[in-house]
């Protein structure tokens, strides 16, 4: 049953294409069907999964097994790959939320941790990791 509060959440960010929906249906399906199919099938005692490497099987018994990674990585893909409008795919919300934290000085107040500057400043390159300031 959908609550109020998962409604806003889904709302706000997701227009409600039949695309979206889709993902979303289509990843929470297969992220609880294909953990539940890898513990009664491949985890079994006979070990189903044998590819001649029991490292390789551990991990891809382990990954299988995993919702969480199952569901995010068909929803990250399939996001990248059907096609869509820059609103149905976040984008325009995305580039509106960037431009309201053009200032400068705003950024650098809220992302400036004062240990990073001074090691940014000792060694540039630091400078590219992404929560670390990178205006001067």
């Amino acid at each position: 049953i959908p609550t109020p509060s998962l409604k806003v959440t889904l709302v706000l960010p997701f227009s409600p294409s039949s695309r979206n929906i889709f993902i979303i249906g289509l990843s929470l399906y297969l992220g609880l069907a294909i953990p539940s199919w890898t513990n009664a099938e491949l985890l079994k005692a006979d070990n189903s999964l044998n590819t001649g490497n029991d490292d390789f099987d551990a991990l891809v018994a382990v990954i299988l097994s995993s919702g969480m990674i199952v569901g995010g990585s068909i929803a990250c893909f399939l996001d990248n790959t059907l096609p869509g409008t820059d609103e149905e795919r976040g984008l325009t919300s995305y580039r509106l939320a960037t431009k309201a934290v053009g200032n400068k000085d705003l950024r650098k107040k809220v992302y400036s941790e004062p240990l990073m500057e001074i090691l940014a400043k000792r060694c540039p390159i630091l400078r590219k990791l992404p929560f670390v300031c990178n205006d001067e």
